[in-house]
Parts: C-alpha cells; sequence; structure tokens
C-alpha cells in the first residue's frame, strides 16, 4: 500500500505508525503485516484508538492460540502462535532463567536485503539471537523450573 509513496503529513504518519505496531506487534498472526480495514476505520478517531484495550486483545488472542492447542502440537520443537509473543516469552524467561543458557544466533531477511548497499552509510547492527523452545525440554528434565 505504502511501499513507494512517502507521507509527508505527521499526523498521517503517526496513524500509520500506530496501524503498523498493532497489526504487526500487538496482534501478529503471521510473518507479513496485514492491516484490518477495522483498524483503518476506527483509526479516524485517533484519541478513541489510543484508548481502546488493545492489551487485552492482544493477550486473549494469545491464550486462545495456546488453549486451542493439543498435546501432540504442544510438544513439537516449535509452533506457531498469534497475538504478543513476546509477553510470554518475558514470562518464561522470568520464571525459568535457565532457558537463556542456550541461545541462538539468528539472521533476518534485513541482513540479507542490505547487501545491495554500499559500505557507506551502513550502520553496525549487533547479532539476533533467538531464545531456543527445545531447551526448555532439557531444563525441565533437570527439574530447573520453578
Amino acid at each position: 500500500m505504502l511501499s513507494k509513496k512517502t507521507v509527508t503529513d505527521k499526523e498521517k504518519r503517526i496513524k500509520i505508525a500506530c496501524l503498523a505496531l498493532v497489526s504487526s506487534v500487538l496482534l501478529s498472526t503471521n510473518l507479513k503485516m496485514k492491516i484490518s480495514k477495522e483498524h483503518v476505520e476506527a483509526i479516524e478517531d485517533f484519541e478513541e484508538f489510543l484508548a481502546f484495550p488493545w492489551e487485552r486483545l492482544a493477550f486473549d488472542m494469545l491464550m486462545s492460540s495456546i488453549k486451542e492447542r493439543d498435546e501432540i502440537s504442544l510438544s513439537q520443537k516449535s509452533i506457531s502462535l498469534k497475538g504478543f509473543v513476546l509477553a510470554i516469552q518475558l514470562v518464561m524467561v522470568e520464571a525459568v532463567p535457565a532457558l537463556t543458557e542456550v541461545v541462538q544466533e539468528g539472521s533476518s531477511s534485513f541482513d540479507s536485503e542490505s547487501d545491495d548497499d554500499n559500505e557507506e552509510g551502513k550502520h553496525k547492527i549487533g547479532k539476533k539471537h533467538n531464545l531456543s523452545p527445545g531447551h526448555g525440554r532439557v531444563v525441565d528434565a533437570k527439574a530447573e523450573v520453578m
């Protein structure tokens, strides 16, 4: 929608940023951001949009995504969840600090896209790290879970 357009109006830029945060972070359903028509209509009244309990909606979405899983899908090395998944990851790390002992280096598509750029103007970005859910089984077997 806006991939090749520059929006100069400050108010529109803020609204687009809010829509992007809600769609890609709080209410994420997959890796591709999709802004819903309802959210675009809701942001017309910006104050009401900001007052909406997005955190509750994100939490409910995350919990229903977890609860709909059966034992088999929960026993997989990785699962796909909807909602604000970082929240549950932070709870896991707080409850089980040993999970941070094994951290995997990850890469993003951003790294490969920036290879074509010239070397000037590149910012040095630290390596990304991913928490390994598979390590949770090892920690659980050692009875290191609180």
